[in-house]
């Protein structure tokens, strides 16, 4: 299902009207949270459609409602001859933190956003490599990133500061 549809229908039964923020999972890889195209990303889908998760929770009474990005990241392989087809590289992997950062500081409807996860997991499925470090703990180049575009965040605006550990931002 659609998340827009999901969240209409929520919305339909007073859902928004009893929480404090609507919790999305927009993962977008292997685009940017910026990119724009003929088709529409999970990320796309919070403000750029003409049919919104901010448009649906305008018309059902609470445009105010923050949503909260609760899981964003993408599998960065944890050797050079991985199969790239659902994954991304370190590089790529890093300037999707960067951009989600920047994209989160430029709309006034997400309230927070969480990178999932912080470390890798032993294996070789995409699943397991989401993290800002490999599994032997060695940081990844999006954990600098990520930690670069938080704190140039809060150097920006004092409404936005760094919490939940190295992958969140929050808007005050």
């Amino acid at each position: 299902m659609d998340t827009r549809t999901f969240l209409r229908q929520m919305c339909a039964l007073g859902a928004n009207c009893v929480v404090d923020a609507i919790g999305y999972h927009p993962y977008t890889y292997p685009y940017l949270p910026t990119f724009s195209g003929s088709w529409a990303t999970a990320w796309n889908k919070i403000a750029q459609t003409s049919v919104s998760m901010v448009s649906i929770l305008a018309h059902y009474g609470t445009p105010d409602l923050p949503l909260w990005l609760t899981e964003y990241g993408a599998p960065s392989p944890s050797s050079a001859g991985a199969d790239l087809t659902d994954q991304v590289t370190e590089t790529r992997q890093a300037e999707m933190a960067t951009s989600a950062v920047s994209a989160v500081l430029s709309s006034r409807s997400i309230g927070a956003l969480f990178w999932y996860t912080d470390q890798d997991l032993p294996g070789n499925r995409p699943l397991d490599h989401y993290g800002l470090r490999r599994s032997n703990g060695t940081a990844k180049p999006a954990f600098a990133a990520l930690r670069q575009a938080i704190l140039g965040a809060r150097a920006i605006s004092g409404r936005h500061s760094a919490a939940g550990g190295s992958g969140s931002v929050s808007k005050r």
